[in-house]
């Protein structure tokens, strides 16, 4: 059924009514809305958003905060150095000292890594050049905990805002200090944010005074390496750091700032300049009265060197060459050293080669001065070696020592020397040829009382070899024959056979003379036993090396020389040496030779042998007569190795034990047209030798001076005619003949 539509109730009525009353009261509000003031809508909006902003900042701001304390604190953590300012010391130049004639020390060489840095104690500079460095570098340097952060924020602040006519350095000494230890120089803020921690944890470990003997020790005073002012004293005006005037000191102060451009050699007038804002500030700050400015103002700066254009150009060279010296004296020092660190520490050789050249050790030789230069000099060129004119020249070595086995001289080469390289003198391992004879047979011979100075022995081979699929007598005498009589010994070594000493080492044993070689004359080169790839076996324990020189390997000249001291100091060898004592920056004995001799042989065999020696020089069929001196006894052995590939002389002086080498570097015959080892040794050492050696060797008292028969051997009776004087032990005196 249809339903009509209900009429609405008055409720429902009411309801109506309120929702038109709600709209026209919002439609009010929107109208007065509508005409607020546009100023004051534009000032909330500007409200409301500096609020939102600041908000945002604060909340941005607190998360960087929290990161870069975080970041800070991490980093704070891995740049809190840990510099040790008492190692730095171990950083420094190595000098090398010689004793001129008068026993005073004379440098002649310096060593260093990257820069050339002496050591000197803070109370060993005078206070002048500290307040010269601080008044130029760090006023307020005693004040501060490492960083002057007004100079700091001012040095910031001039980058932008340009308050001085050029870049403000910001850096105390302190961090100038961290920055050349640590070579942390990068131009970026964590740099400058790691230097800043290293230098206030450097302020609290060490004390003001600790920290300036640092810098003034490790500061780059020099455009090429020259650090601390010690060294700088000494590269600029040649004298001690103690010795500085006040403009002196104010010259090398003015250098840190920029040491290329204000290094008075290259720049001395922008040194002048520097140098004058240095005086000023040192004066400003109280620490030179007005009387010292003025004087240091007007006082001339005068250079080691001189100081124009010119002089300056040529000066490089000559700073250049006083770093590298041209001896080879040197080079064996050196090496010597190197060596001993690494056998007293263990280090392989790269390491004590750095120790050596960072250490600031003062290493004192054993050079004599005048006799190097003397030897040099003969070294520049051939004329003491051969009187032709040839394309290729063979080399040669010369050492000279005492008879306590310093090392007075030592040349490596001839020529030119203008780098270190190959010294034939330390290095080169040549055949001694017969120079071996009276330290391989004779002397442990007559040291055993097996032969005597007229001990009779048949010119004869020894045995009959086979060489190359042909068999050959063994050994050769140099004149290729044999006489098939017995020779007395001294005459044997005096003509150089081949033939006897064989003969006596077969009696004395192989064995017993490599053991003597080695045990007691310190040979390192000989080889007991070696084995080659291809199954072939060396040794020098045989009759050819030990009894002739055909040795393996060779010997140095250092090693065949010090050999020889037994025949001019009773019998006692010292091993060789090229300094004395190396010493570090604390005054510690690094490394000392300490003479303590091995009596290789008695006394009285060593005089016998002696003069068995002088035969050789002084005999009428002597090898070594063109070695004879004047006013001076010479002792000595030649030697010549097979093939003529190496001539050799030793000799001895009363004070002198040298010997000296010559052959070509590729090992070829060395044909007739040089001097004889023995005149060679003349030239090059004749004169030295001559003018400043004692003229004759102190006799021992027990060897007895007989005459024997030339027949037989045996003392001569009253009877004997053929007579000649002899040298003899007590303990094996031979028999009287009729």
């Amino acid at each position: 059924m249809d339903r009509k539509p209900r009429r609405k109730s008055p409720a429902t009525s009411k309801s109506a009514n309120k929702s038109t009353n709600t709209k026209k009261q919002v439609k009010k509000i929107v109208k007065r809305r509508k005409k607020k003031s546009p100023l004051k809508r534009t000032l909330t909006v500007i409200g409301t958003t500096f609020i939102s902003l600041f908000l945002v900042a604060v909340i941005t701001g607190s998360i960087v905060a929290t990161a870069l304390t975080v970041y800070i604190m991490n980093f704070a953590d891995d740049s809190m150095l840990d510099i040790e300012i008492d190692k730095l010391k171990l950083n420094y130049t190595t000098i090398i000292y010689a004793y001129d004639k008068n026993g005073n020390e004379v440098e002649i060489k310096r060593l260093h890594n990257e820069a050339n840095r002496i050591w000197v104690d803070l109370d060993q500079v005078p206070r002048h050049v500290r307040d010269a460095f601080i008044c130029a570098e760090d006023q307020r340097f005693l004040d501060h905990d490492g960083i002057d952060w007004k100079r700091t924020f001012a040095s910031f602040a001039n980058l932008f805002l340009h308050f001085y006519d050029t870049k403000q350095g910001g850096s105390s000494i302190t961090q100038q200090l961290v920055k050349n230890v640590t070579g942390d120089d990068k131009q970026d803020i964590s740099r400058k944010l790691r230097e800043i921690f290293r230098a206030m944890n450097m302020e609290k470990h060490y004390t003001k005074d600790d920290i300036l003997e640092a810098y003034l020790n490790y500061i780059g005073l020099a455009s090429n390496s020259v650090s601390g002012v010690q060294a700088a004293s000494d590269y600029y005006f040649g004298k001690d750091v103690s010795e500085l005037t006040i403009a002196e000191a104010a010259c090398i102060a003015a250098i840190p700032k920029n040491p290329p451009v204000n290094d008075p050699y290259k720049n001395y007038d922008k040194n002048a300049a520097r140098k004058l804002y240095v005086l000023e500030q040192m004066y400003d700050n109280g620490a030179i009265s007005y009387e010292e400015f003025e004087a240091a103002k007007e006082e001339e700066i005068v250079l080691r060197y001189a100081s124009t254009d010119e002089a300056r150009d040529k000066n490089e060279e000559a700073l250049k060459a006083e770093q590298i010296s041209n001896s080879y004296f040197v080079d064996a020092v050196i090496e010597d050293v190197i060596k001993g660190i690494q056998e007293k520490t263990g280090m392989d050789r790269d390491s004590a080669t750095k120790k050596l050249y960072s250490g600031g050790y003062r290493i004192y030789t054993t050079v004599d001065l005048d006799m190097q230069t003397a030897v040099e000099k003969k070294y520049e060129n051939n004329k003491a070696f051969t009187s032709y004119t040839l394309d290729e020249y063979p080399q040669s070595s010369f050492v000279a020592m005492d008879y306590s086995g310093h090392i007075l001289a030592i040349v490596g080469g001839i020529g030119e020397k203008t780098a270190r390289g190959w010294n034939f003198a330390t290095m080169e391992k040549r055949s001694p040829g017969s120079a071996m004879k009276p330290v391989g047979v004779y002397a442990p011979a007559l040291n055993l009382d097996m032969i005597t100075w007229s001990t009779m022995v048949k010119d004869q081979y020894f045995k009959i070899i086979e060489e190359d699929g042909k068999k050959k007598k063994f050994p050769q005498n140099y004149s290729k024959t044999y006489s098939n009589s017995y020779v007395p010994v001294y005459k044997a070594l005096e003509r150089s056979l081949n033939t006897i000493p064989v003969e006596l080492l077969d009696r004395l044993g192989p064995k017993t003379s490599y053991d003597f070689l080695t045990t007691r004359l310190g040979y390192t080169s000989l080889v007991a036993s070696r084995v080659e790839d291809n199954g072939r076996v060396f040794t020098d324990i045989d009759y050819s090396p030990l009894a002739l020189g055909g040795l393996t390997d060779g010997v140095t000249t250092v090693e065949q020389c010090a050999a020889y001291q037994i025949f001019g100091n009773g019998g006692v060898y010292y091993k060789p040496t090229t300094f004395t004592k190396v010493i570090d920056p604390e005054d510690n004995v690094v490394l000392e030779y300490k003479p303590i001799g091995i009596q290789a042989i008695q006394p009285d065999a060593a005089y016998v042998m002696n003069r068995m020696l002088k035969q050789v020089v002084e005999g009428p069929n002597g090898t070594g007569t063109a070695a004879k001196l004047s006013k001076v006894e010479v002792v000595g052995k030649t030697g010549t190795s097979q093939n003529n590939h190496d001539i050799y002389f030793v000799g001895c002086t009363p004070d002198y034990v040298s010997a000296v080498w010559y052959g070509y570097k590729q090992r070829k015959d060395m044909g007739n047209i040089f001097y004889s080892s023995a005149q060679i040794w003349k030239n090059v050492f004749g004169e030295y030798a001559n003018n400043n050696s004692s003229p004759t060797f102190k006799v021992d008292p027990d060897v007895i001076e007989a005459r024997f028969d030339l027949n037989t051997g045996l003392l001569a009776g009253e009877n004997t005619k053929n007579t000649s004087i002899g040298y003899y032990r007590p303990s094996n005196l031979p028999r009287s003949g009729s």
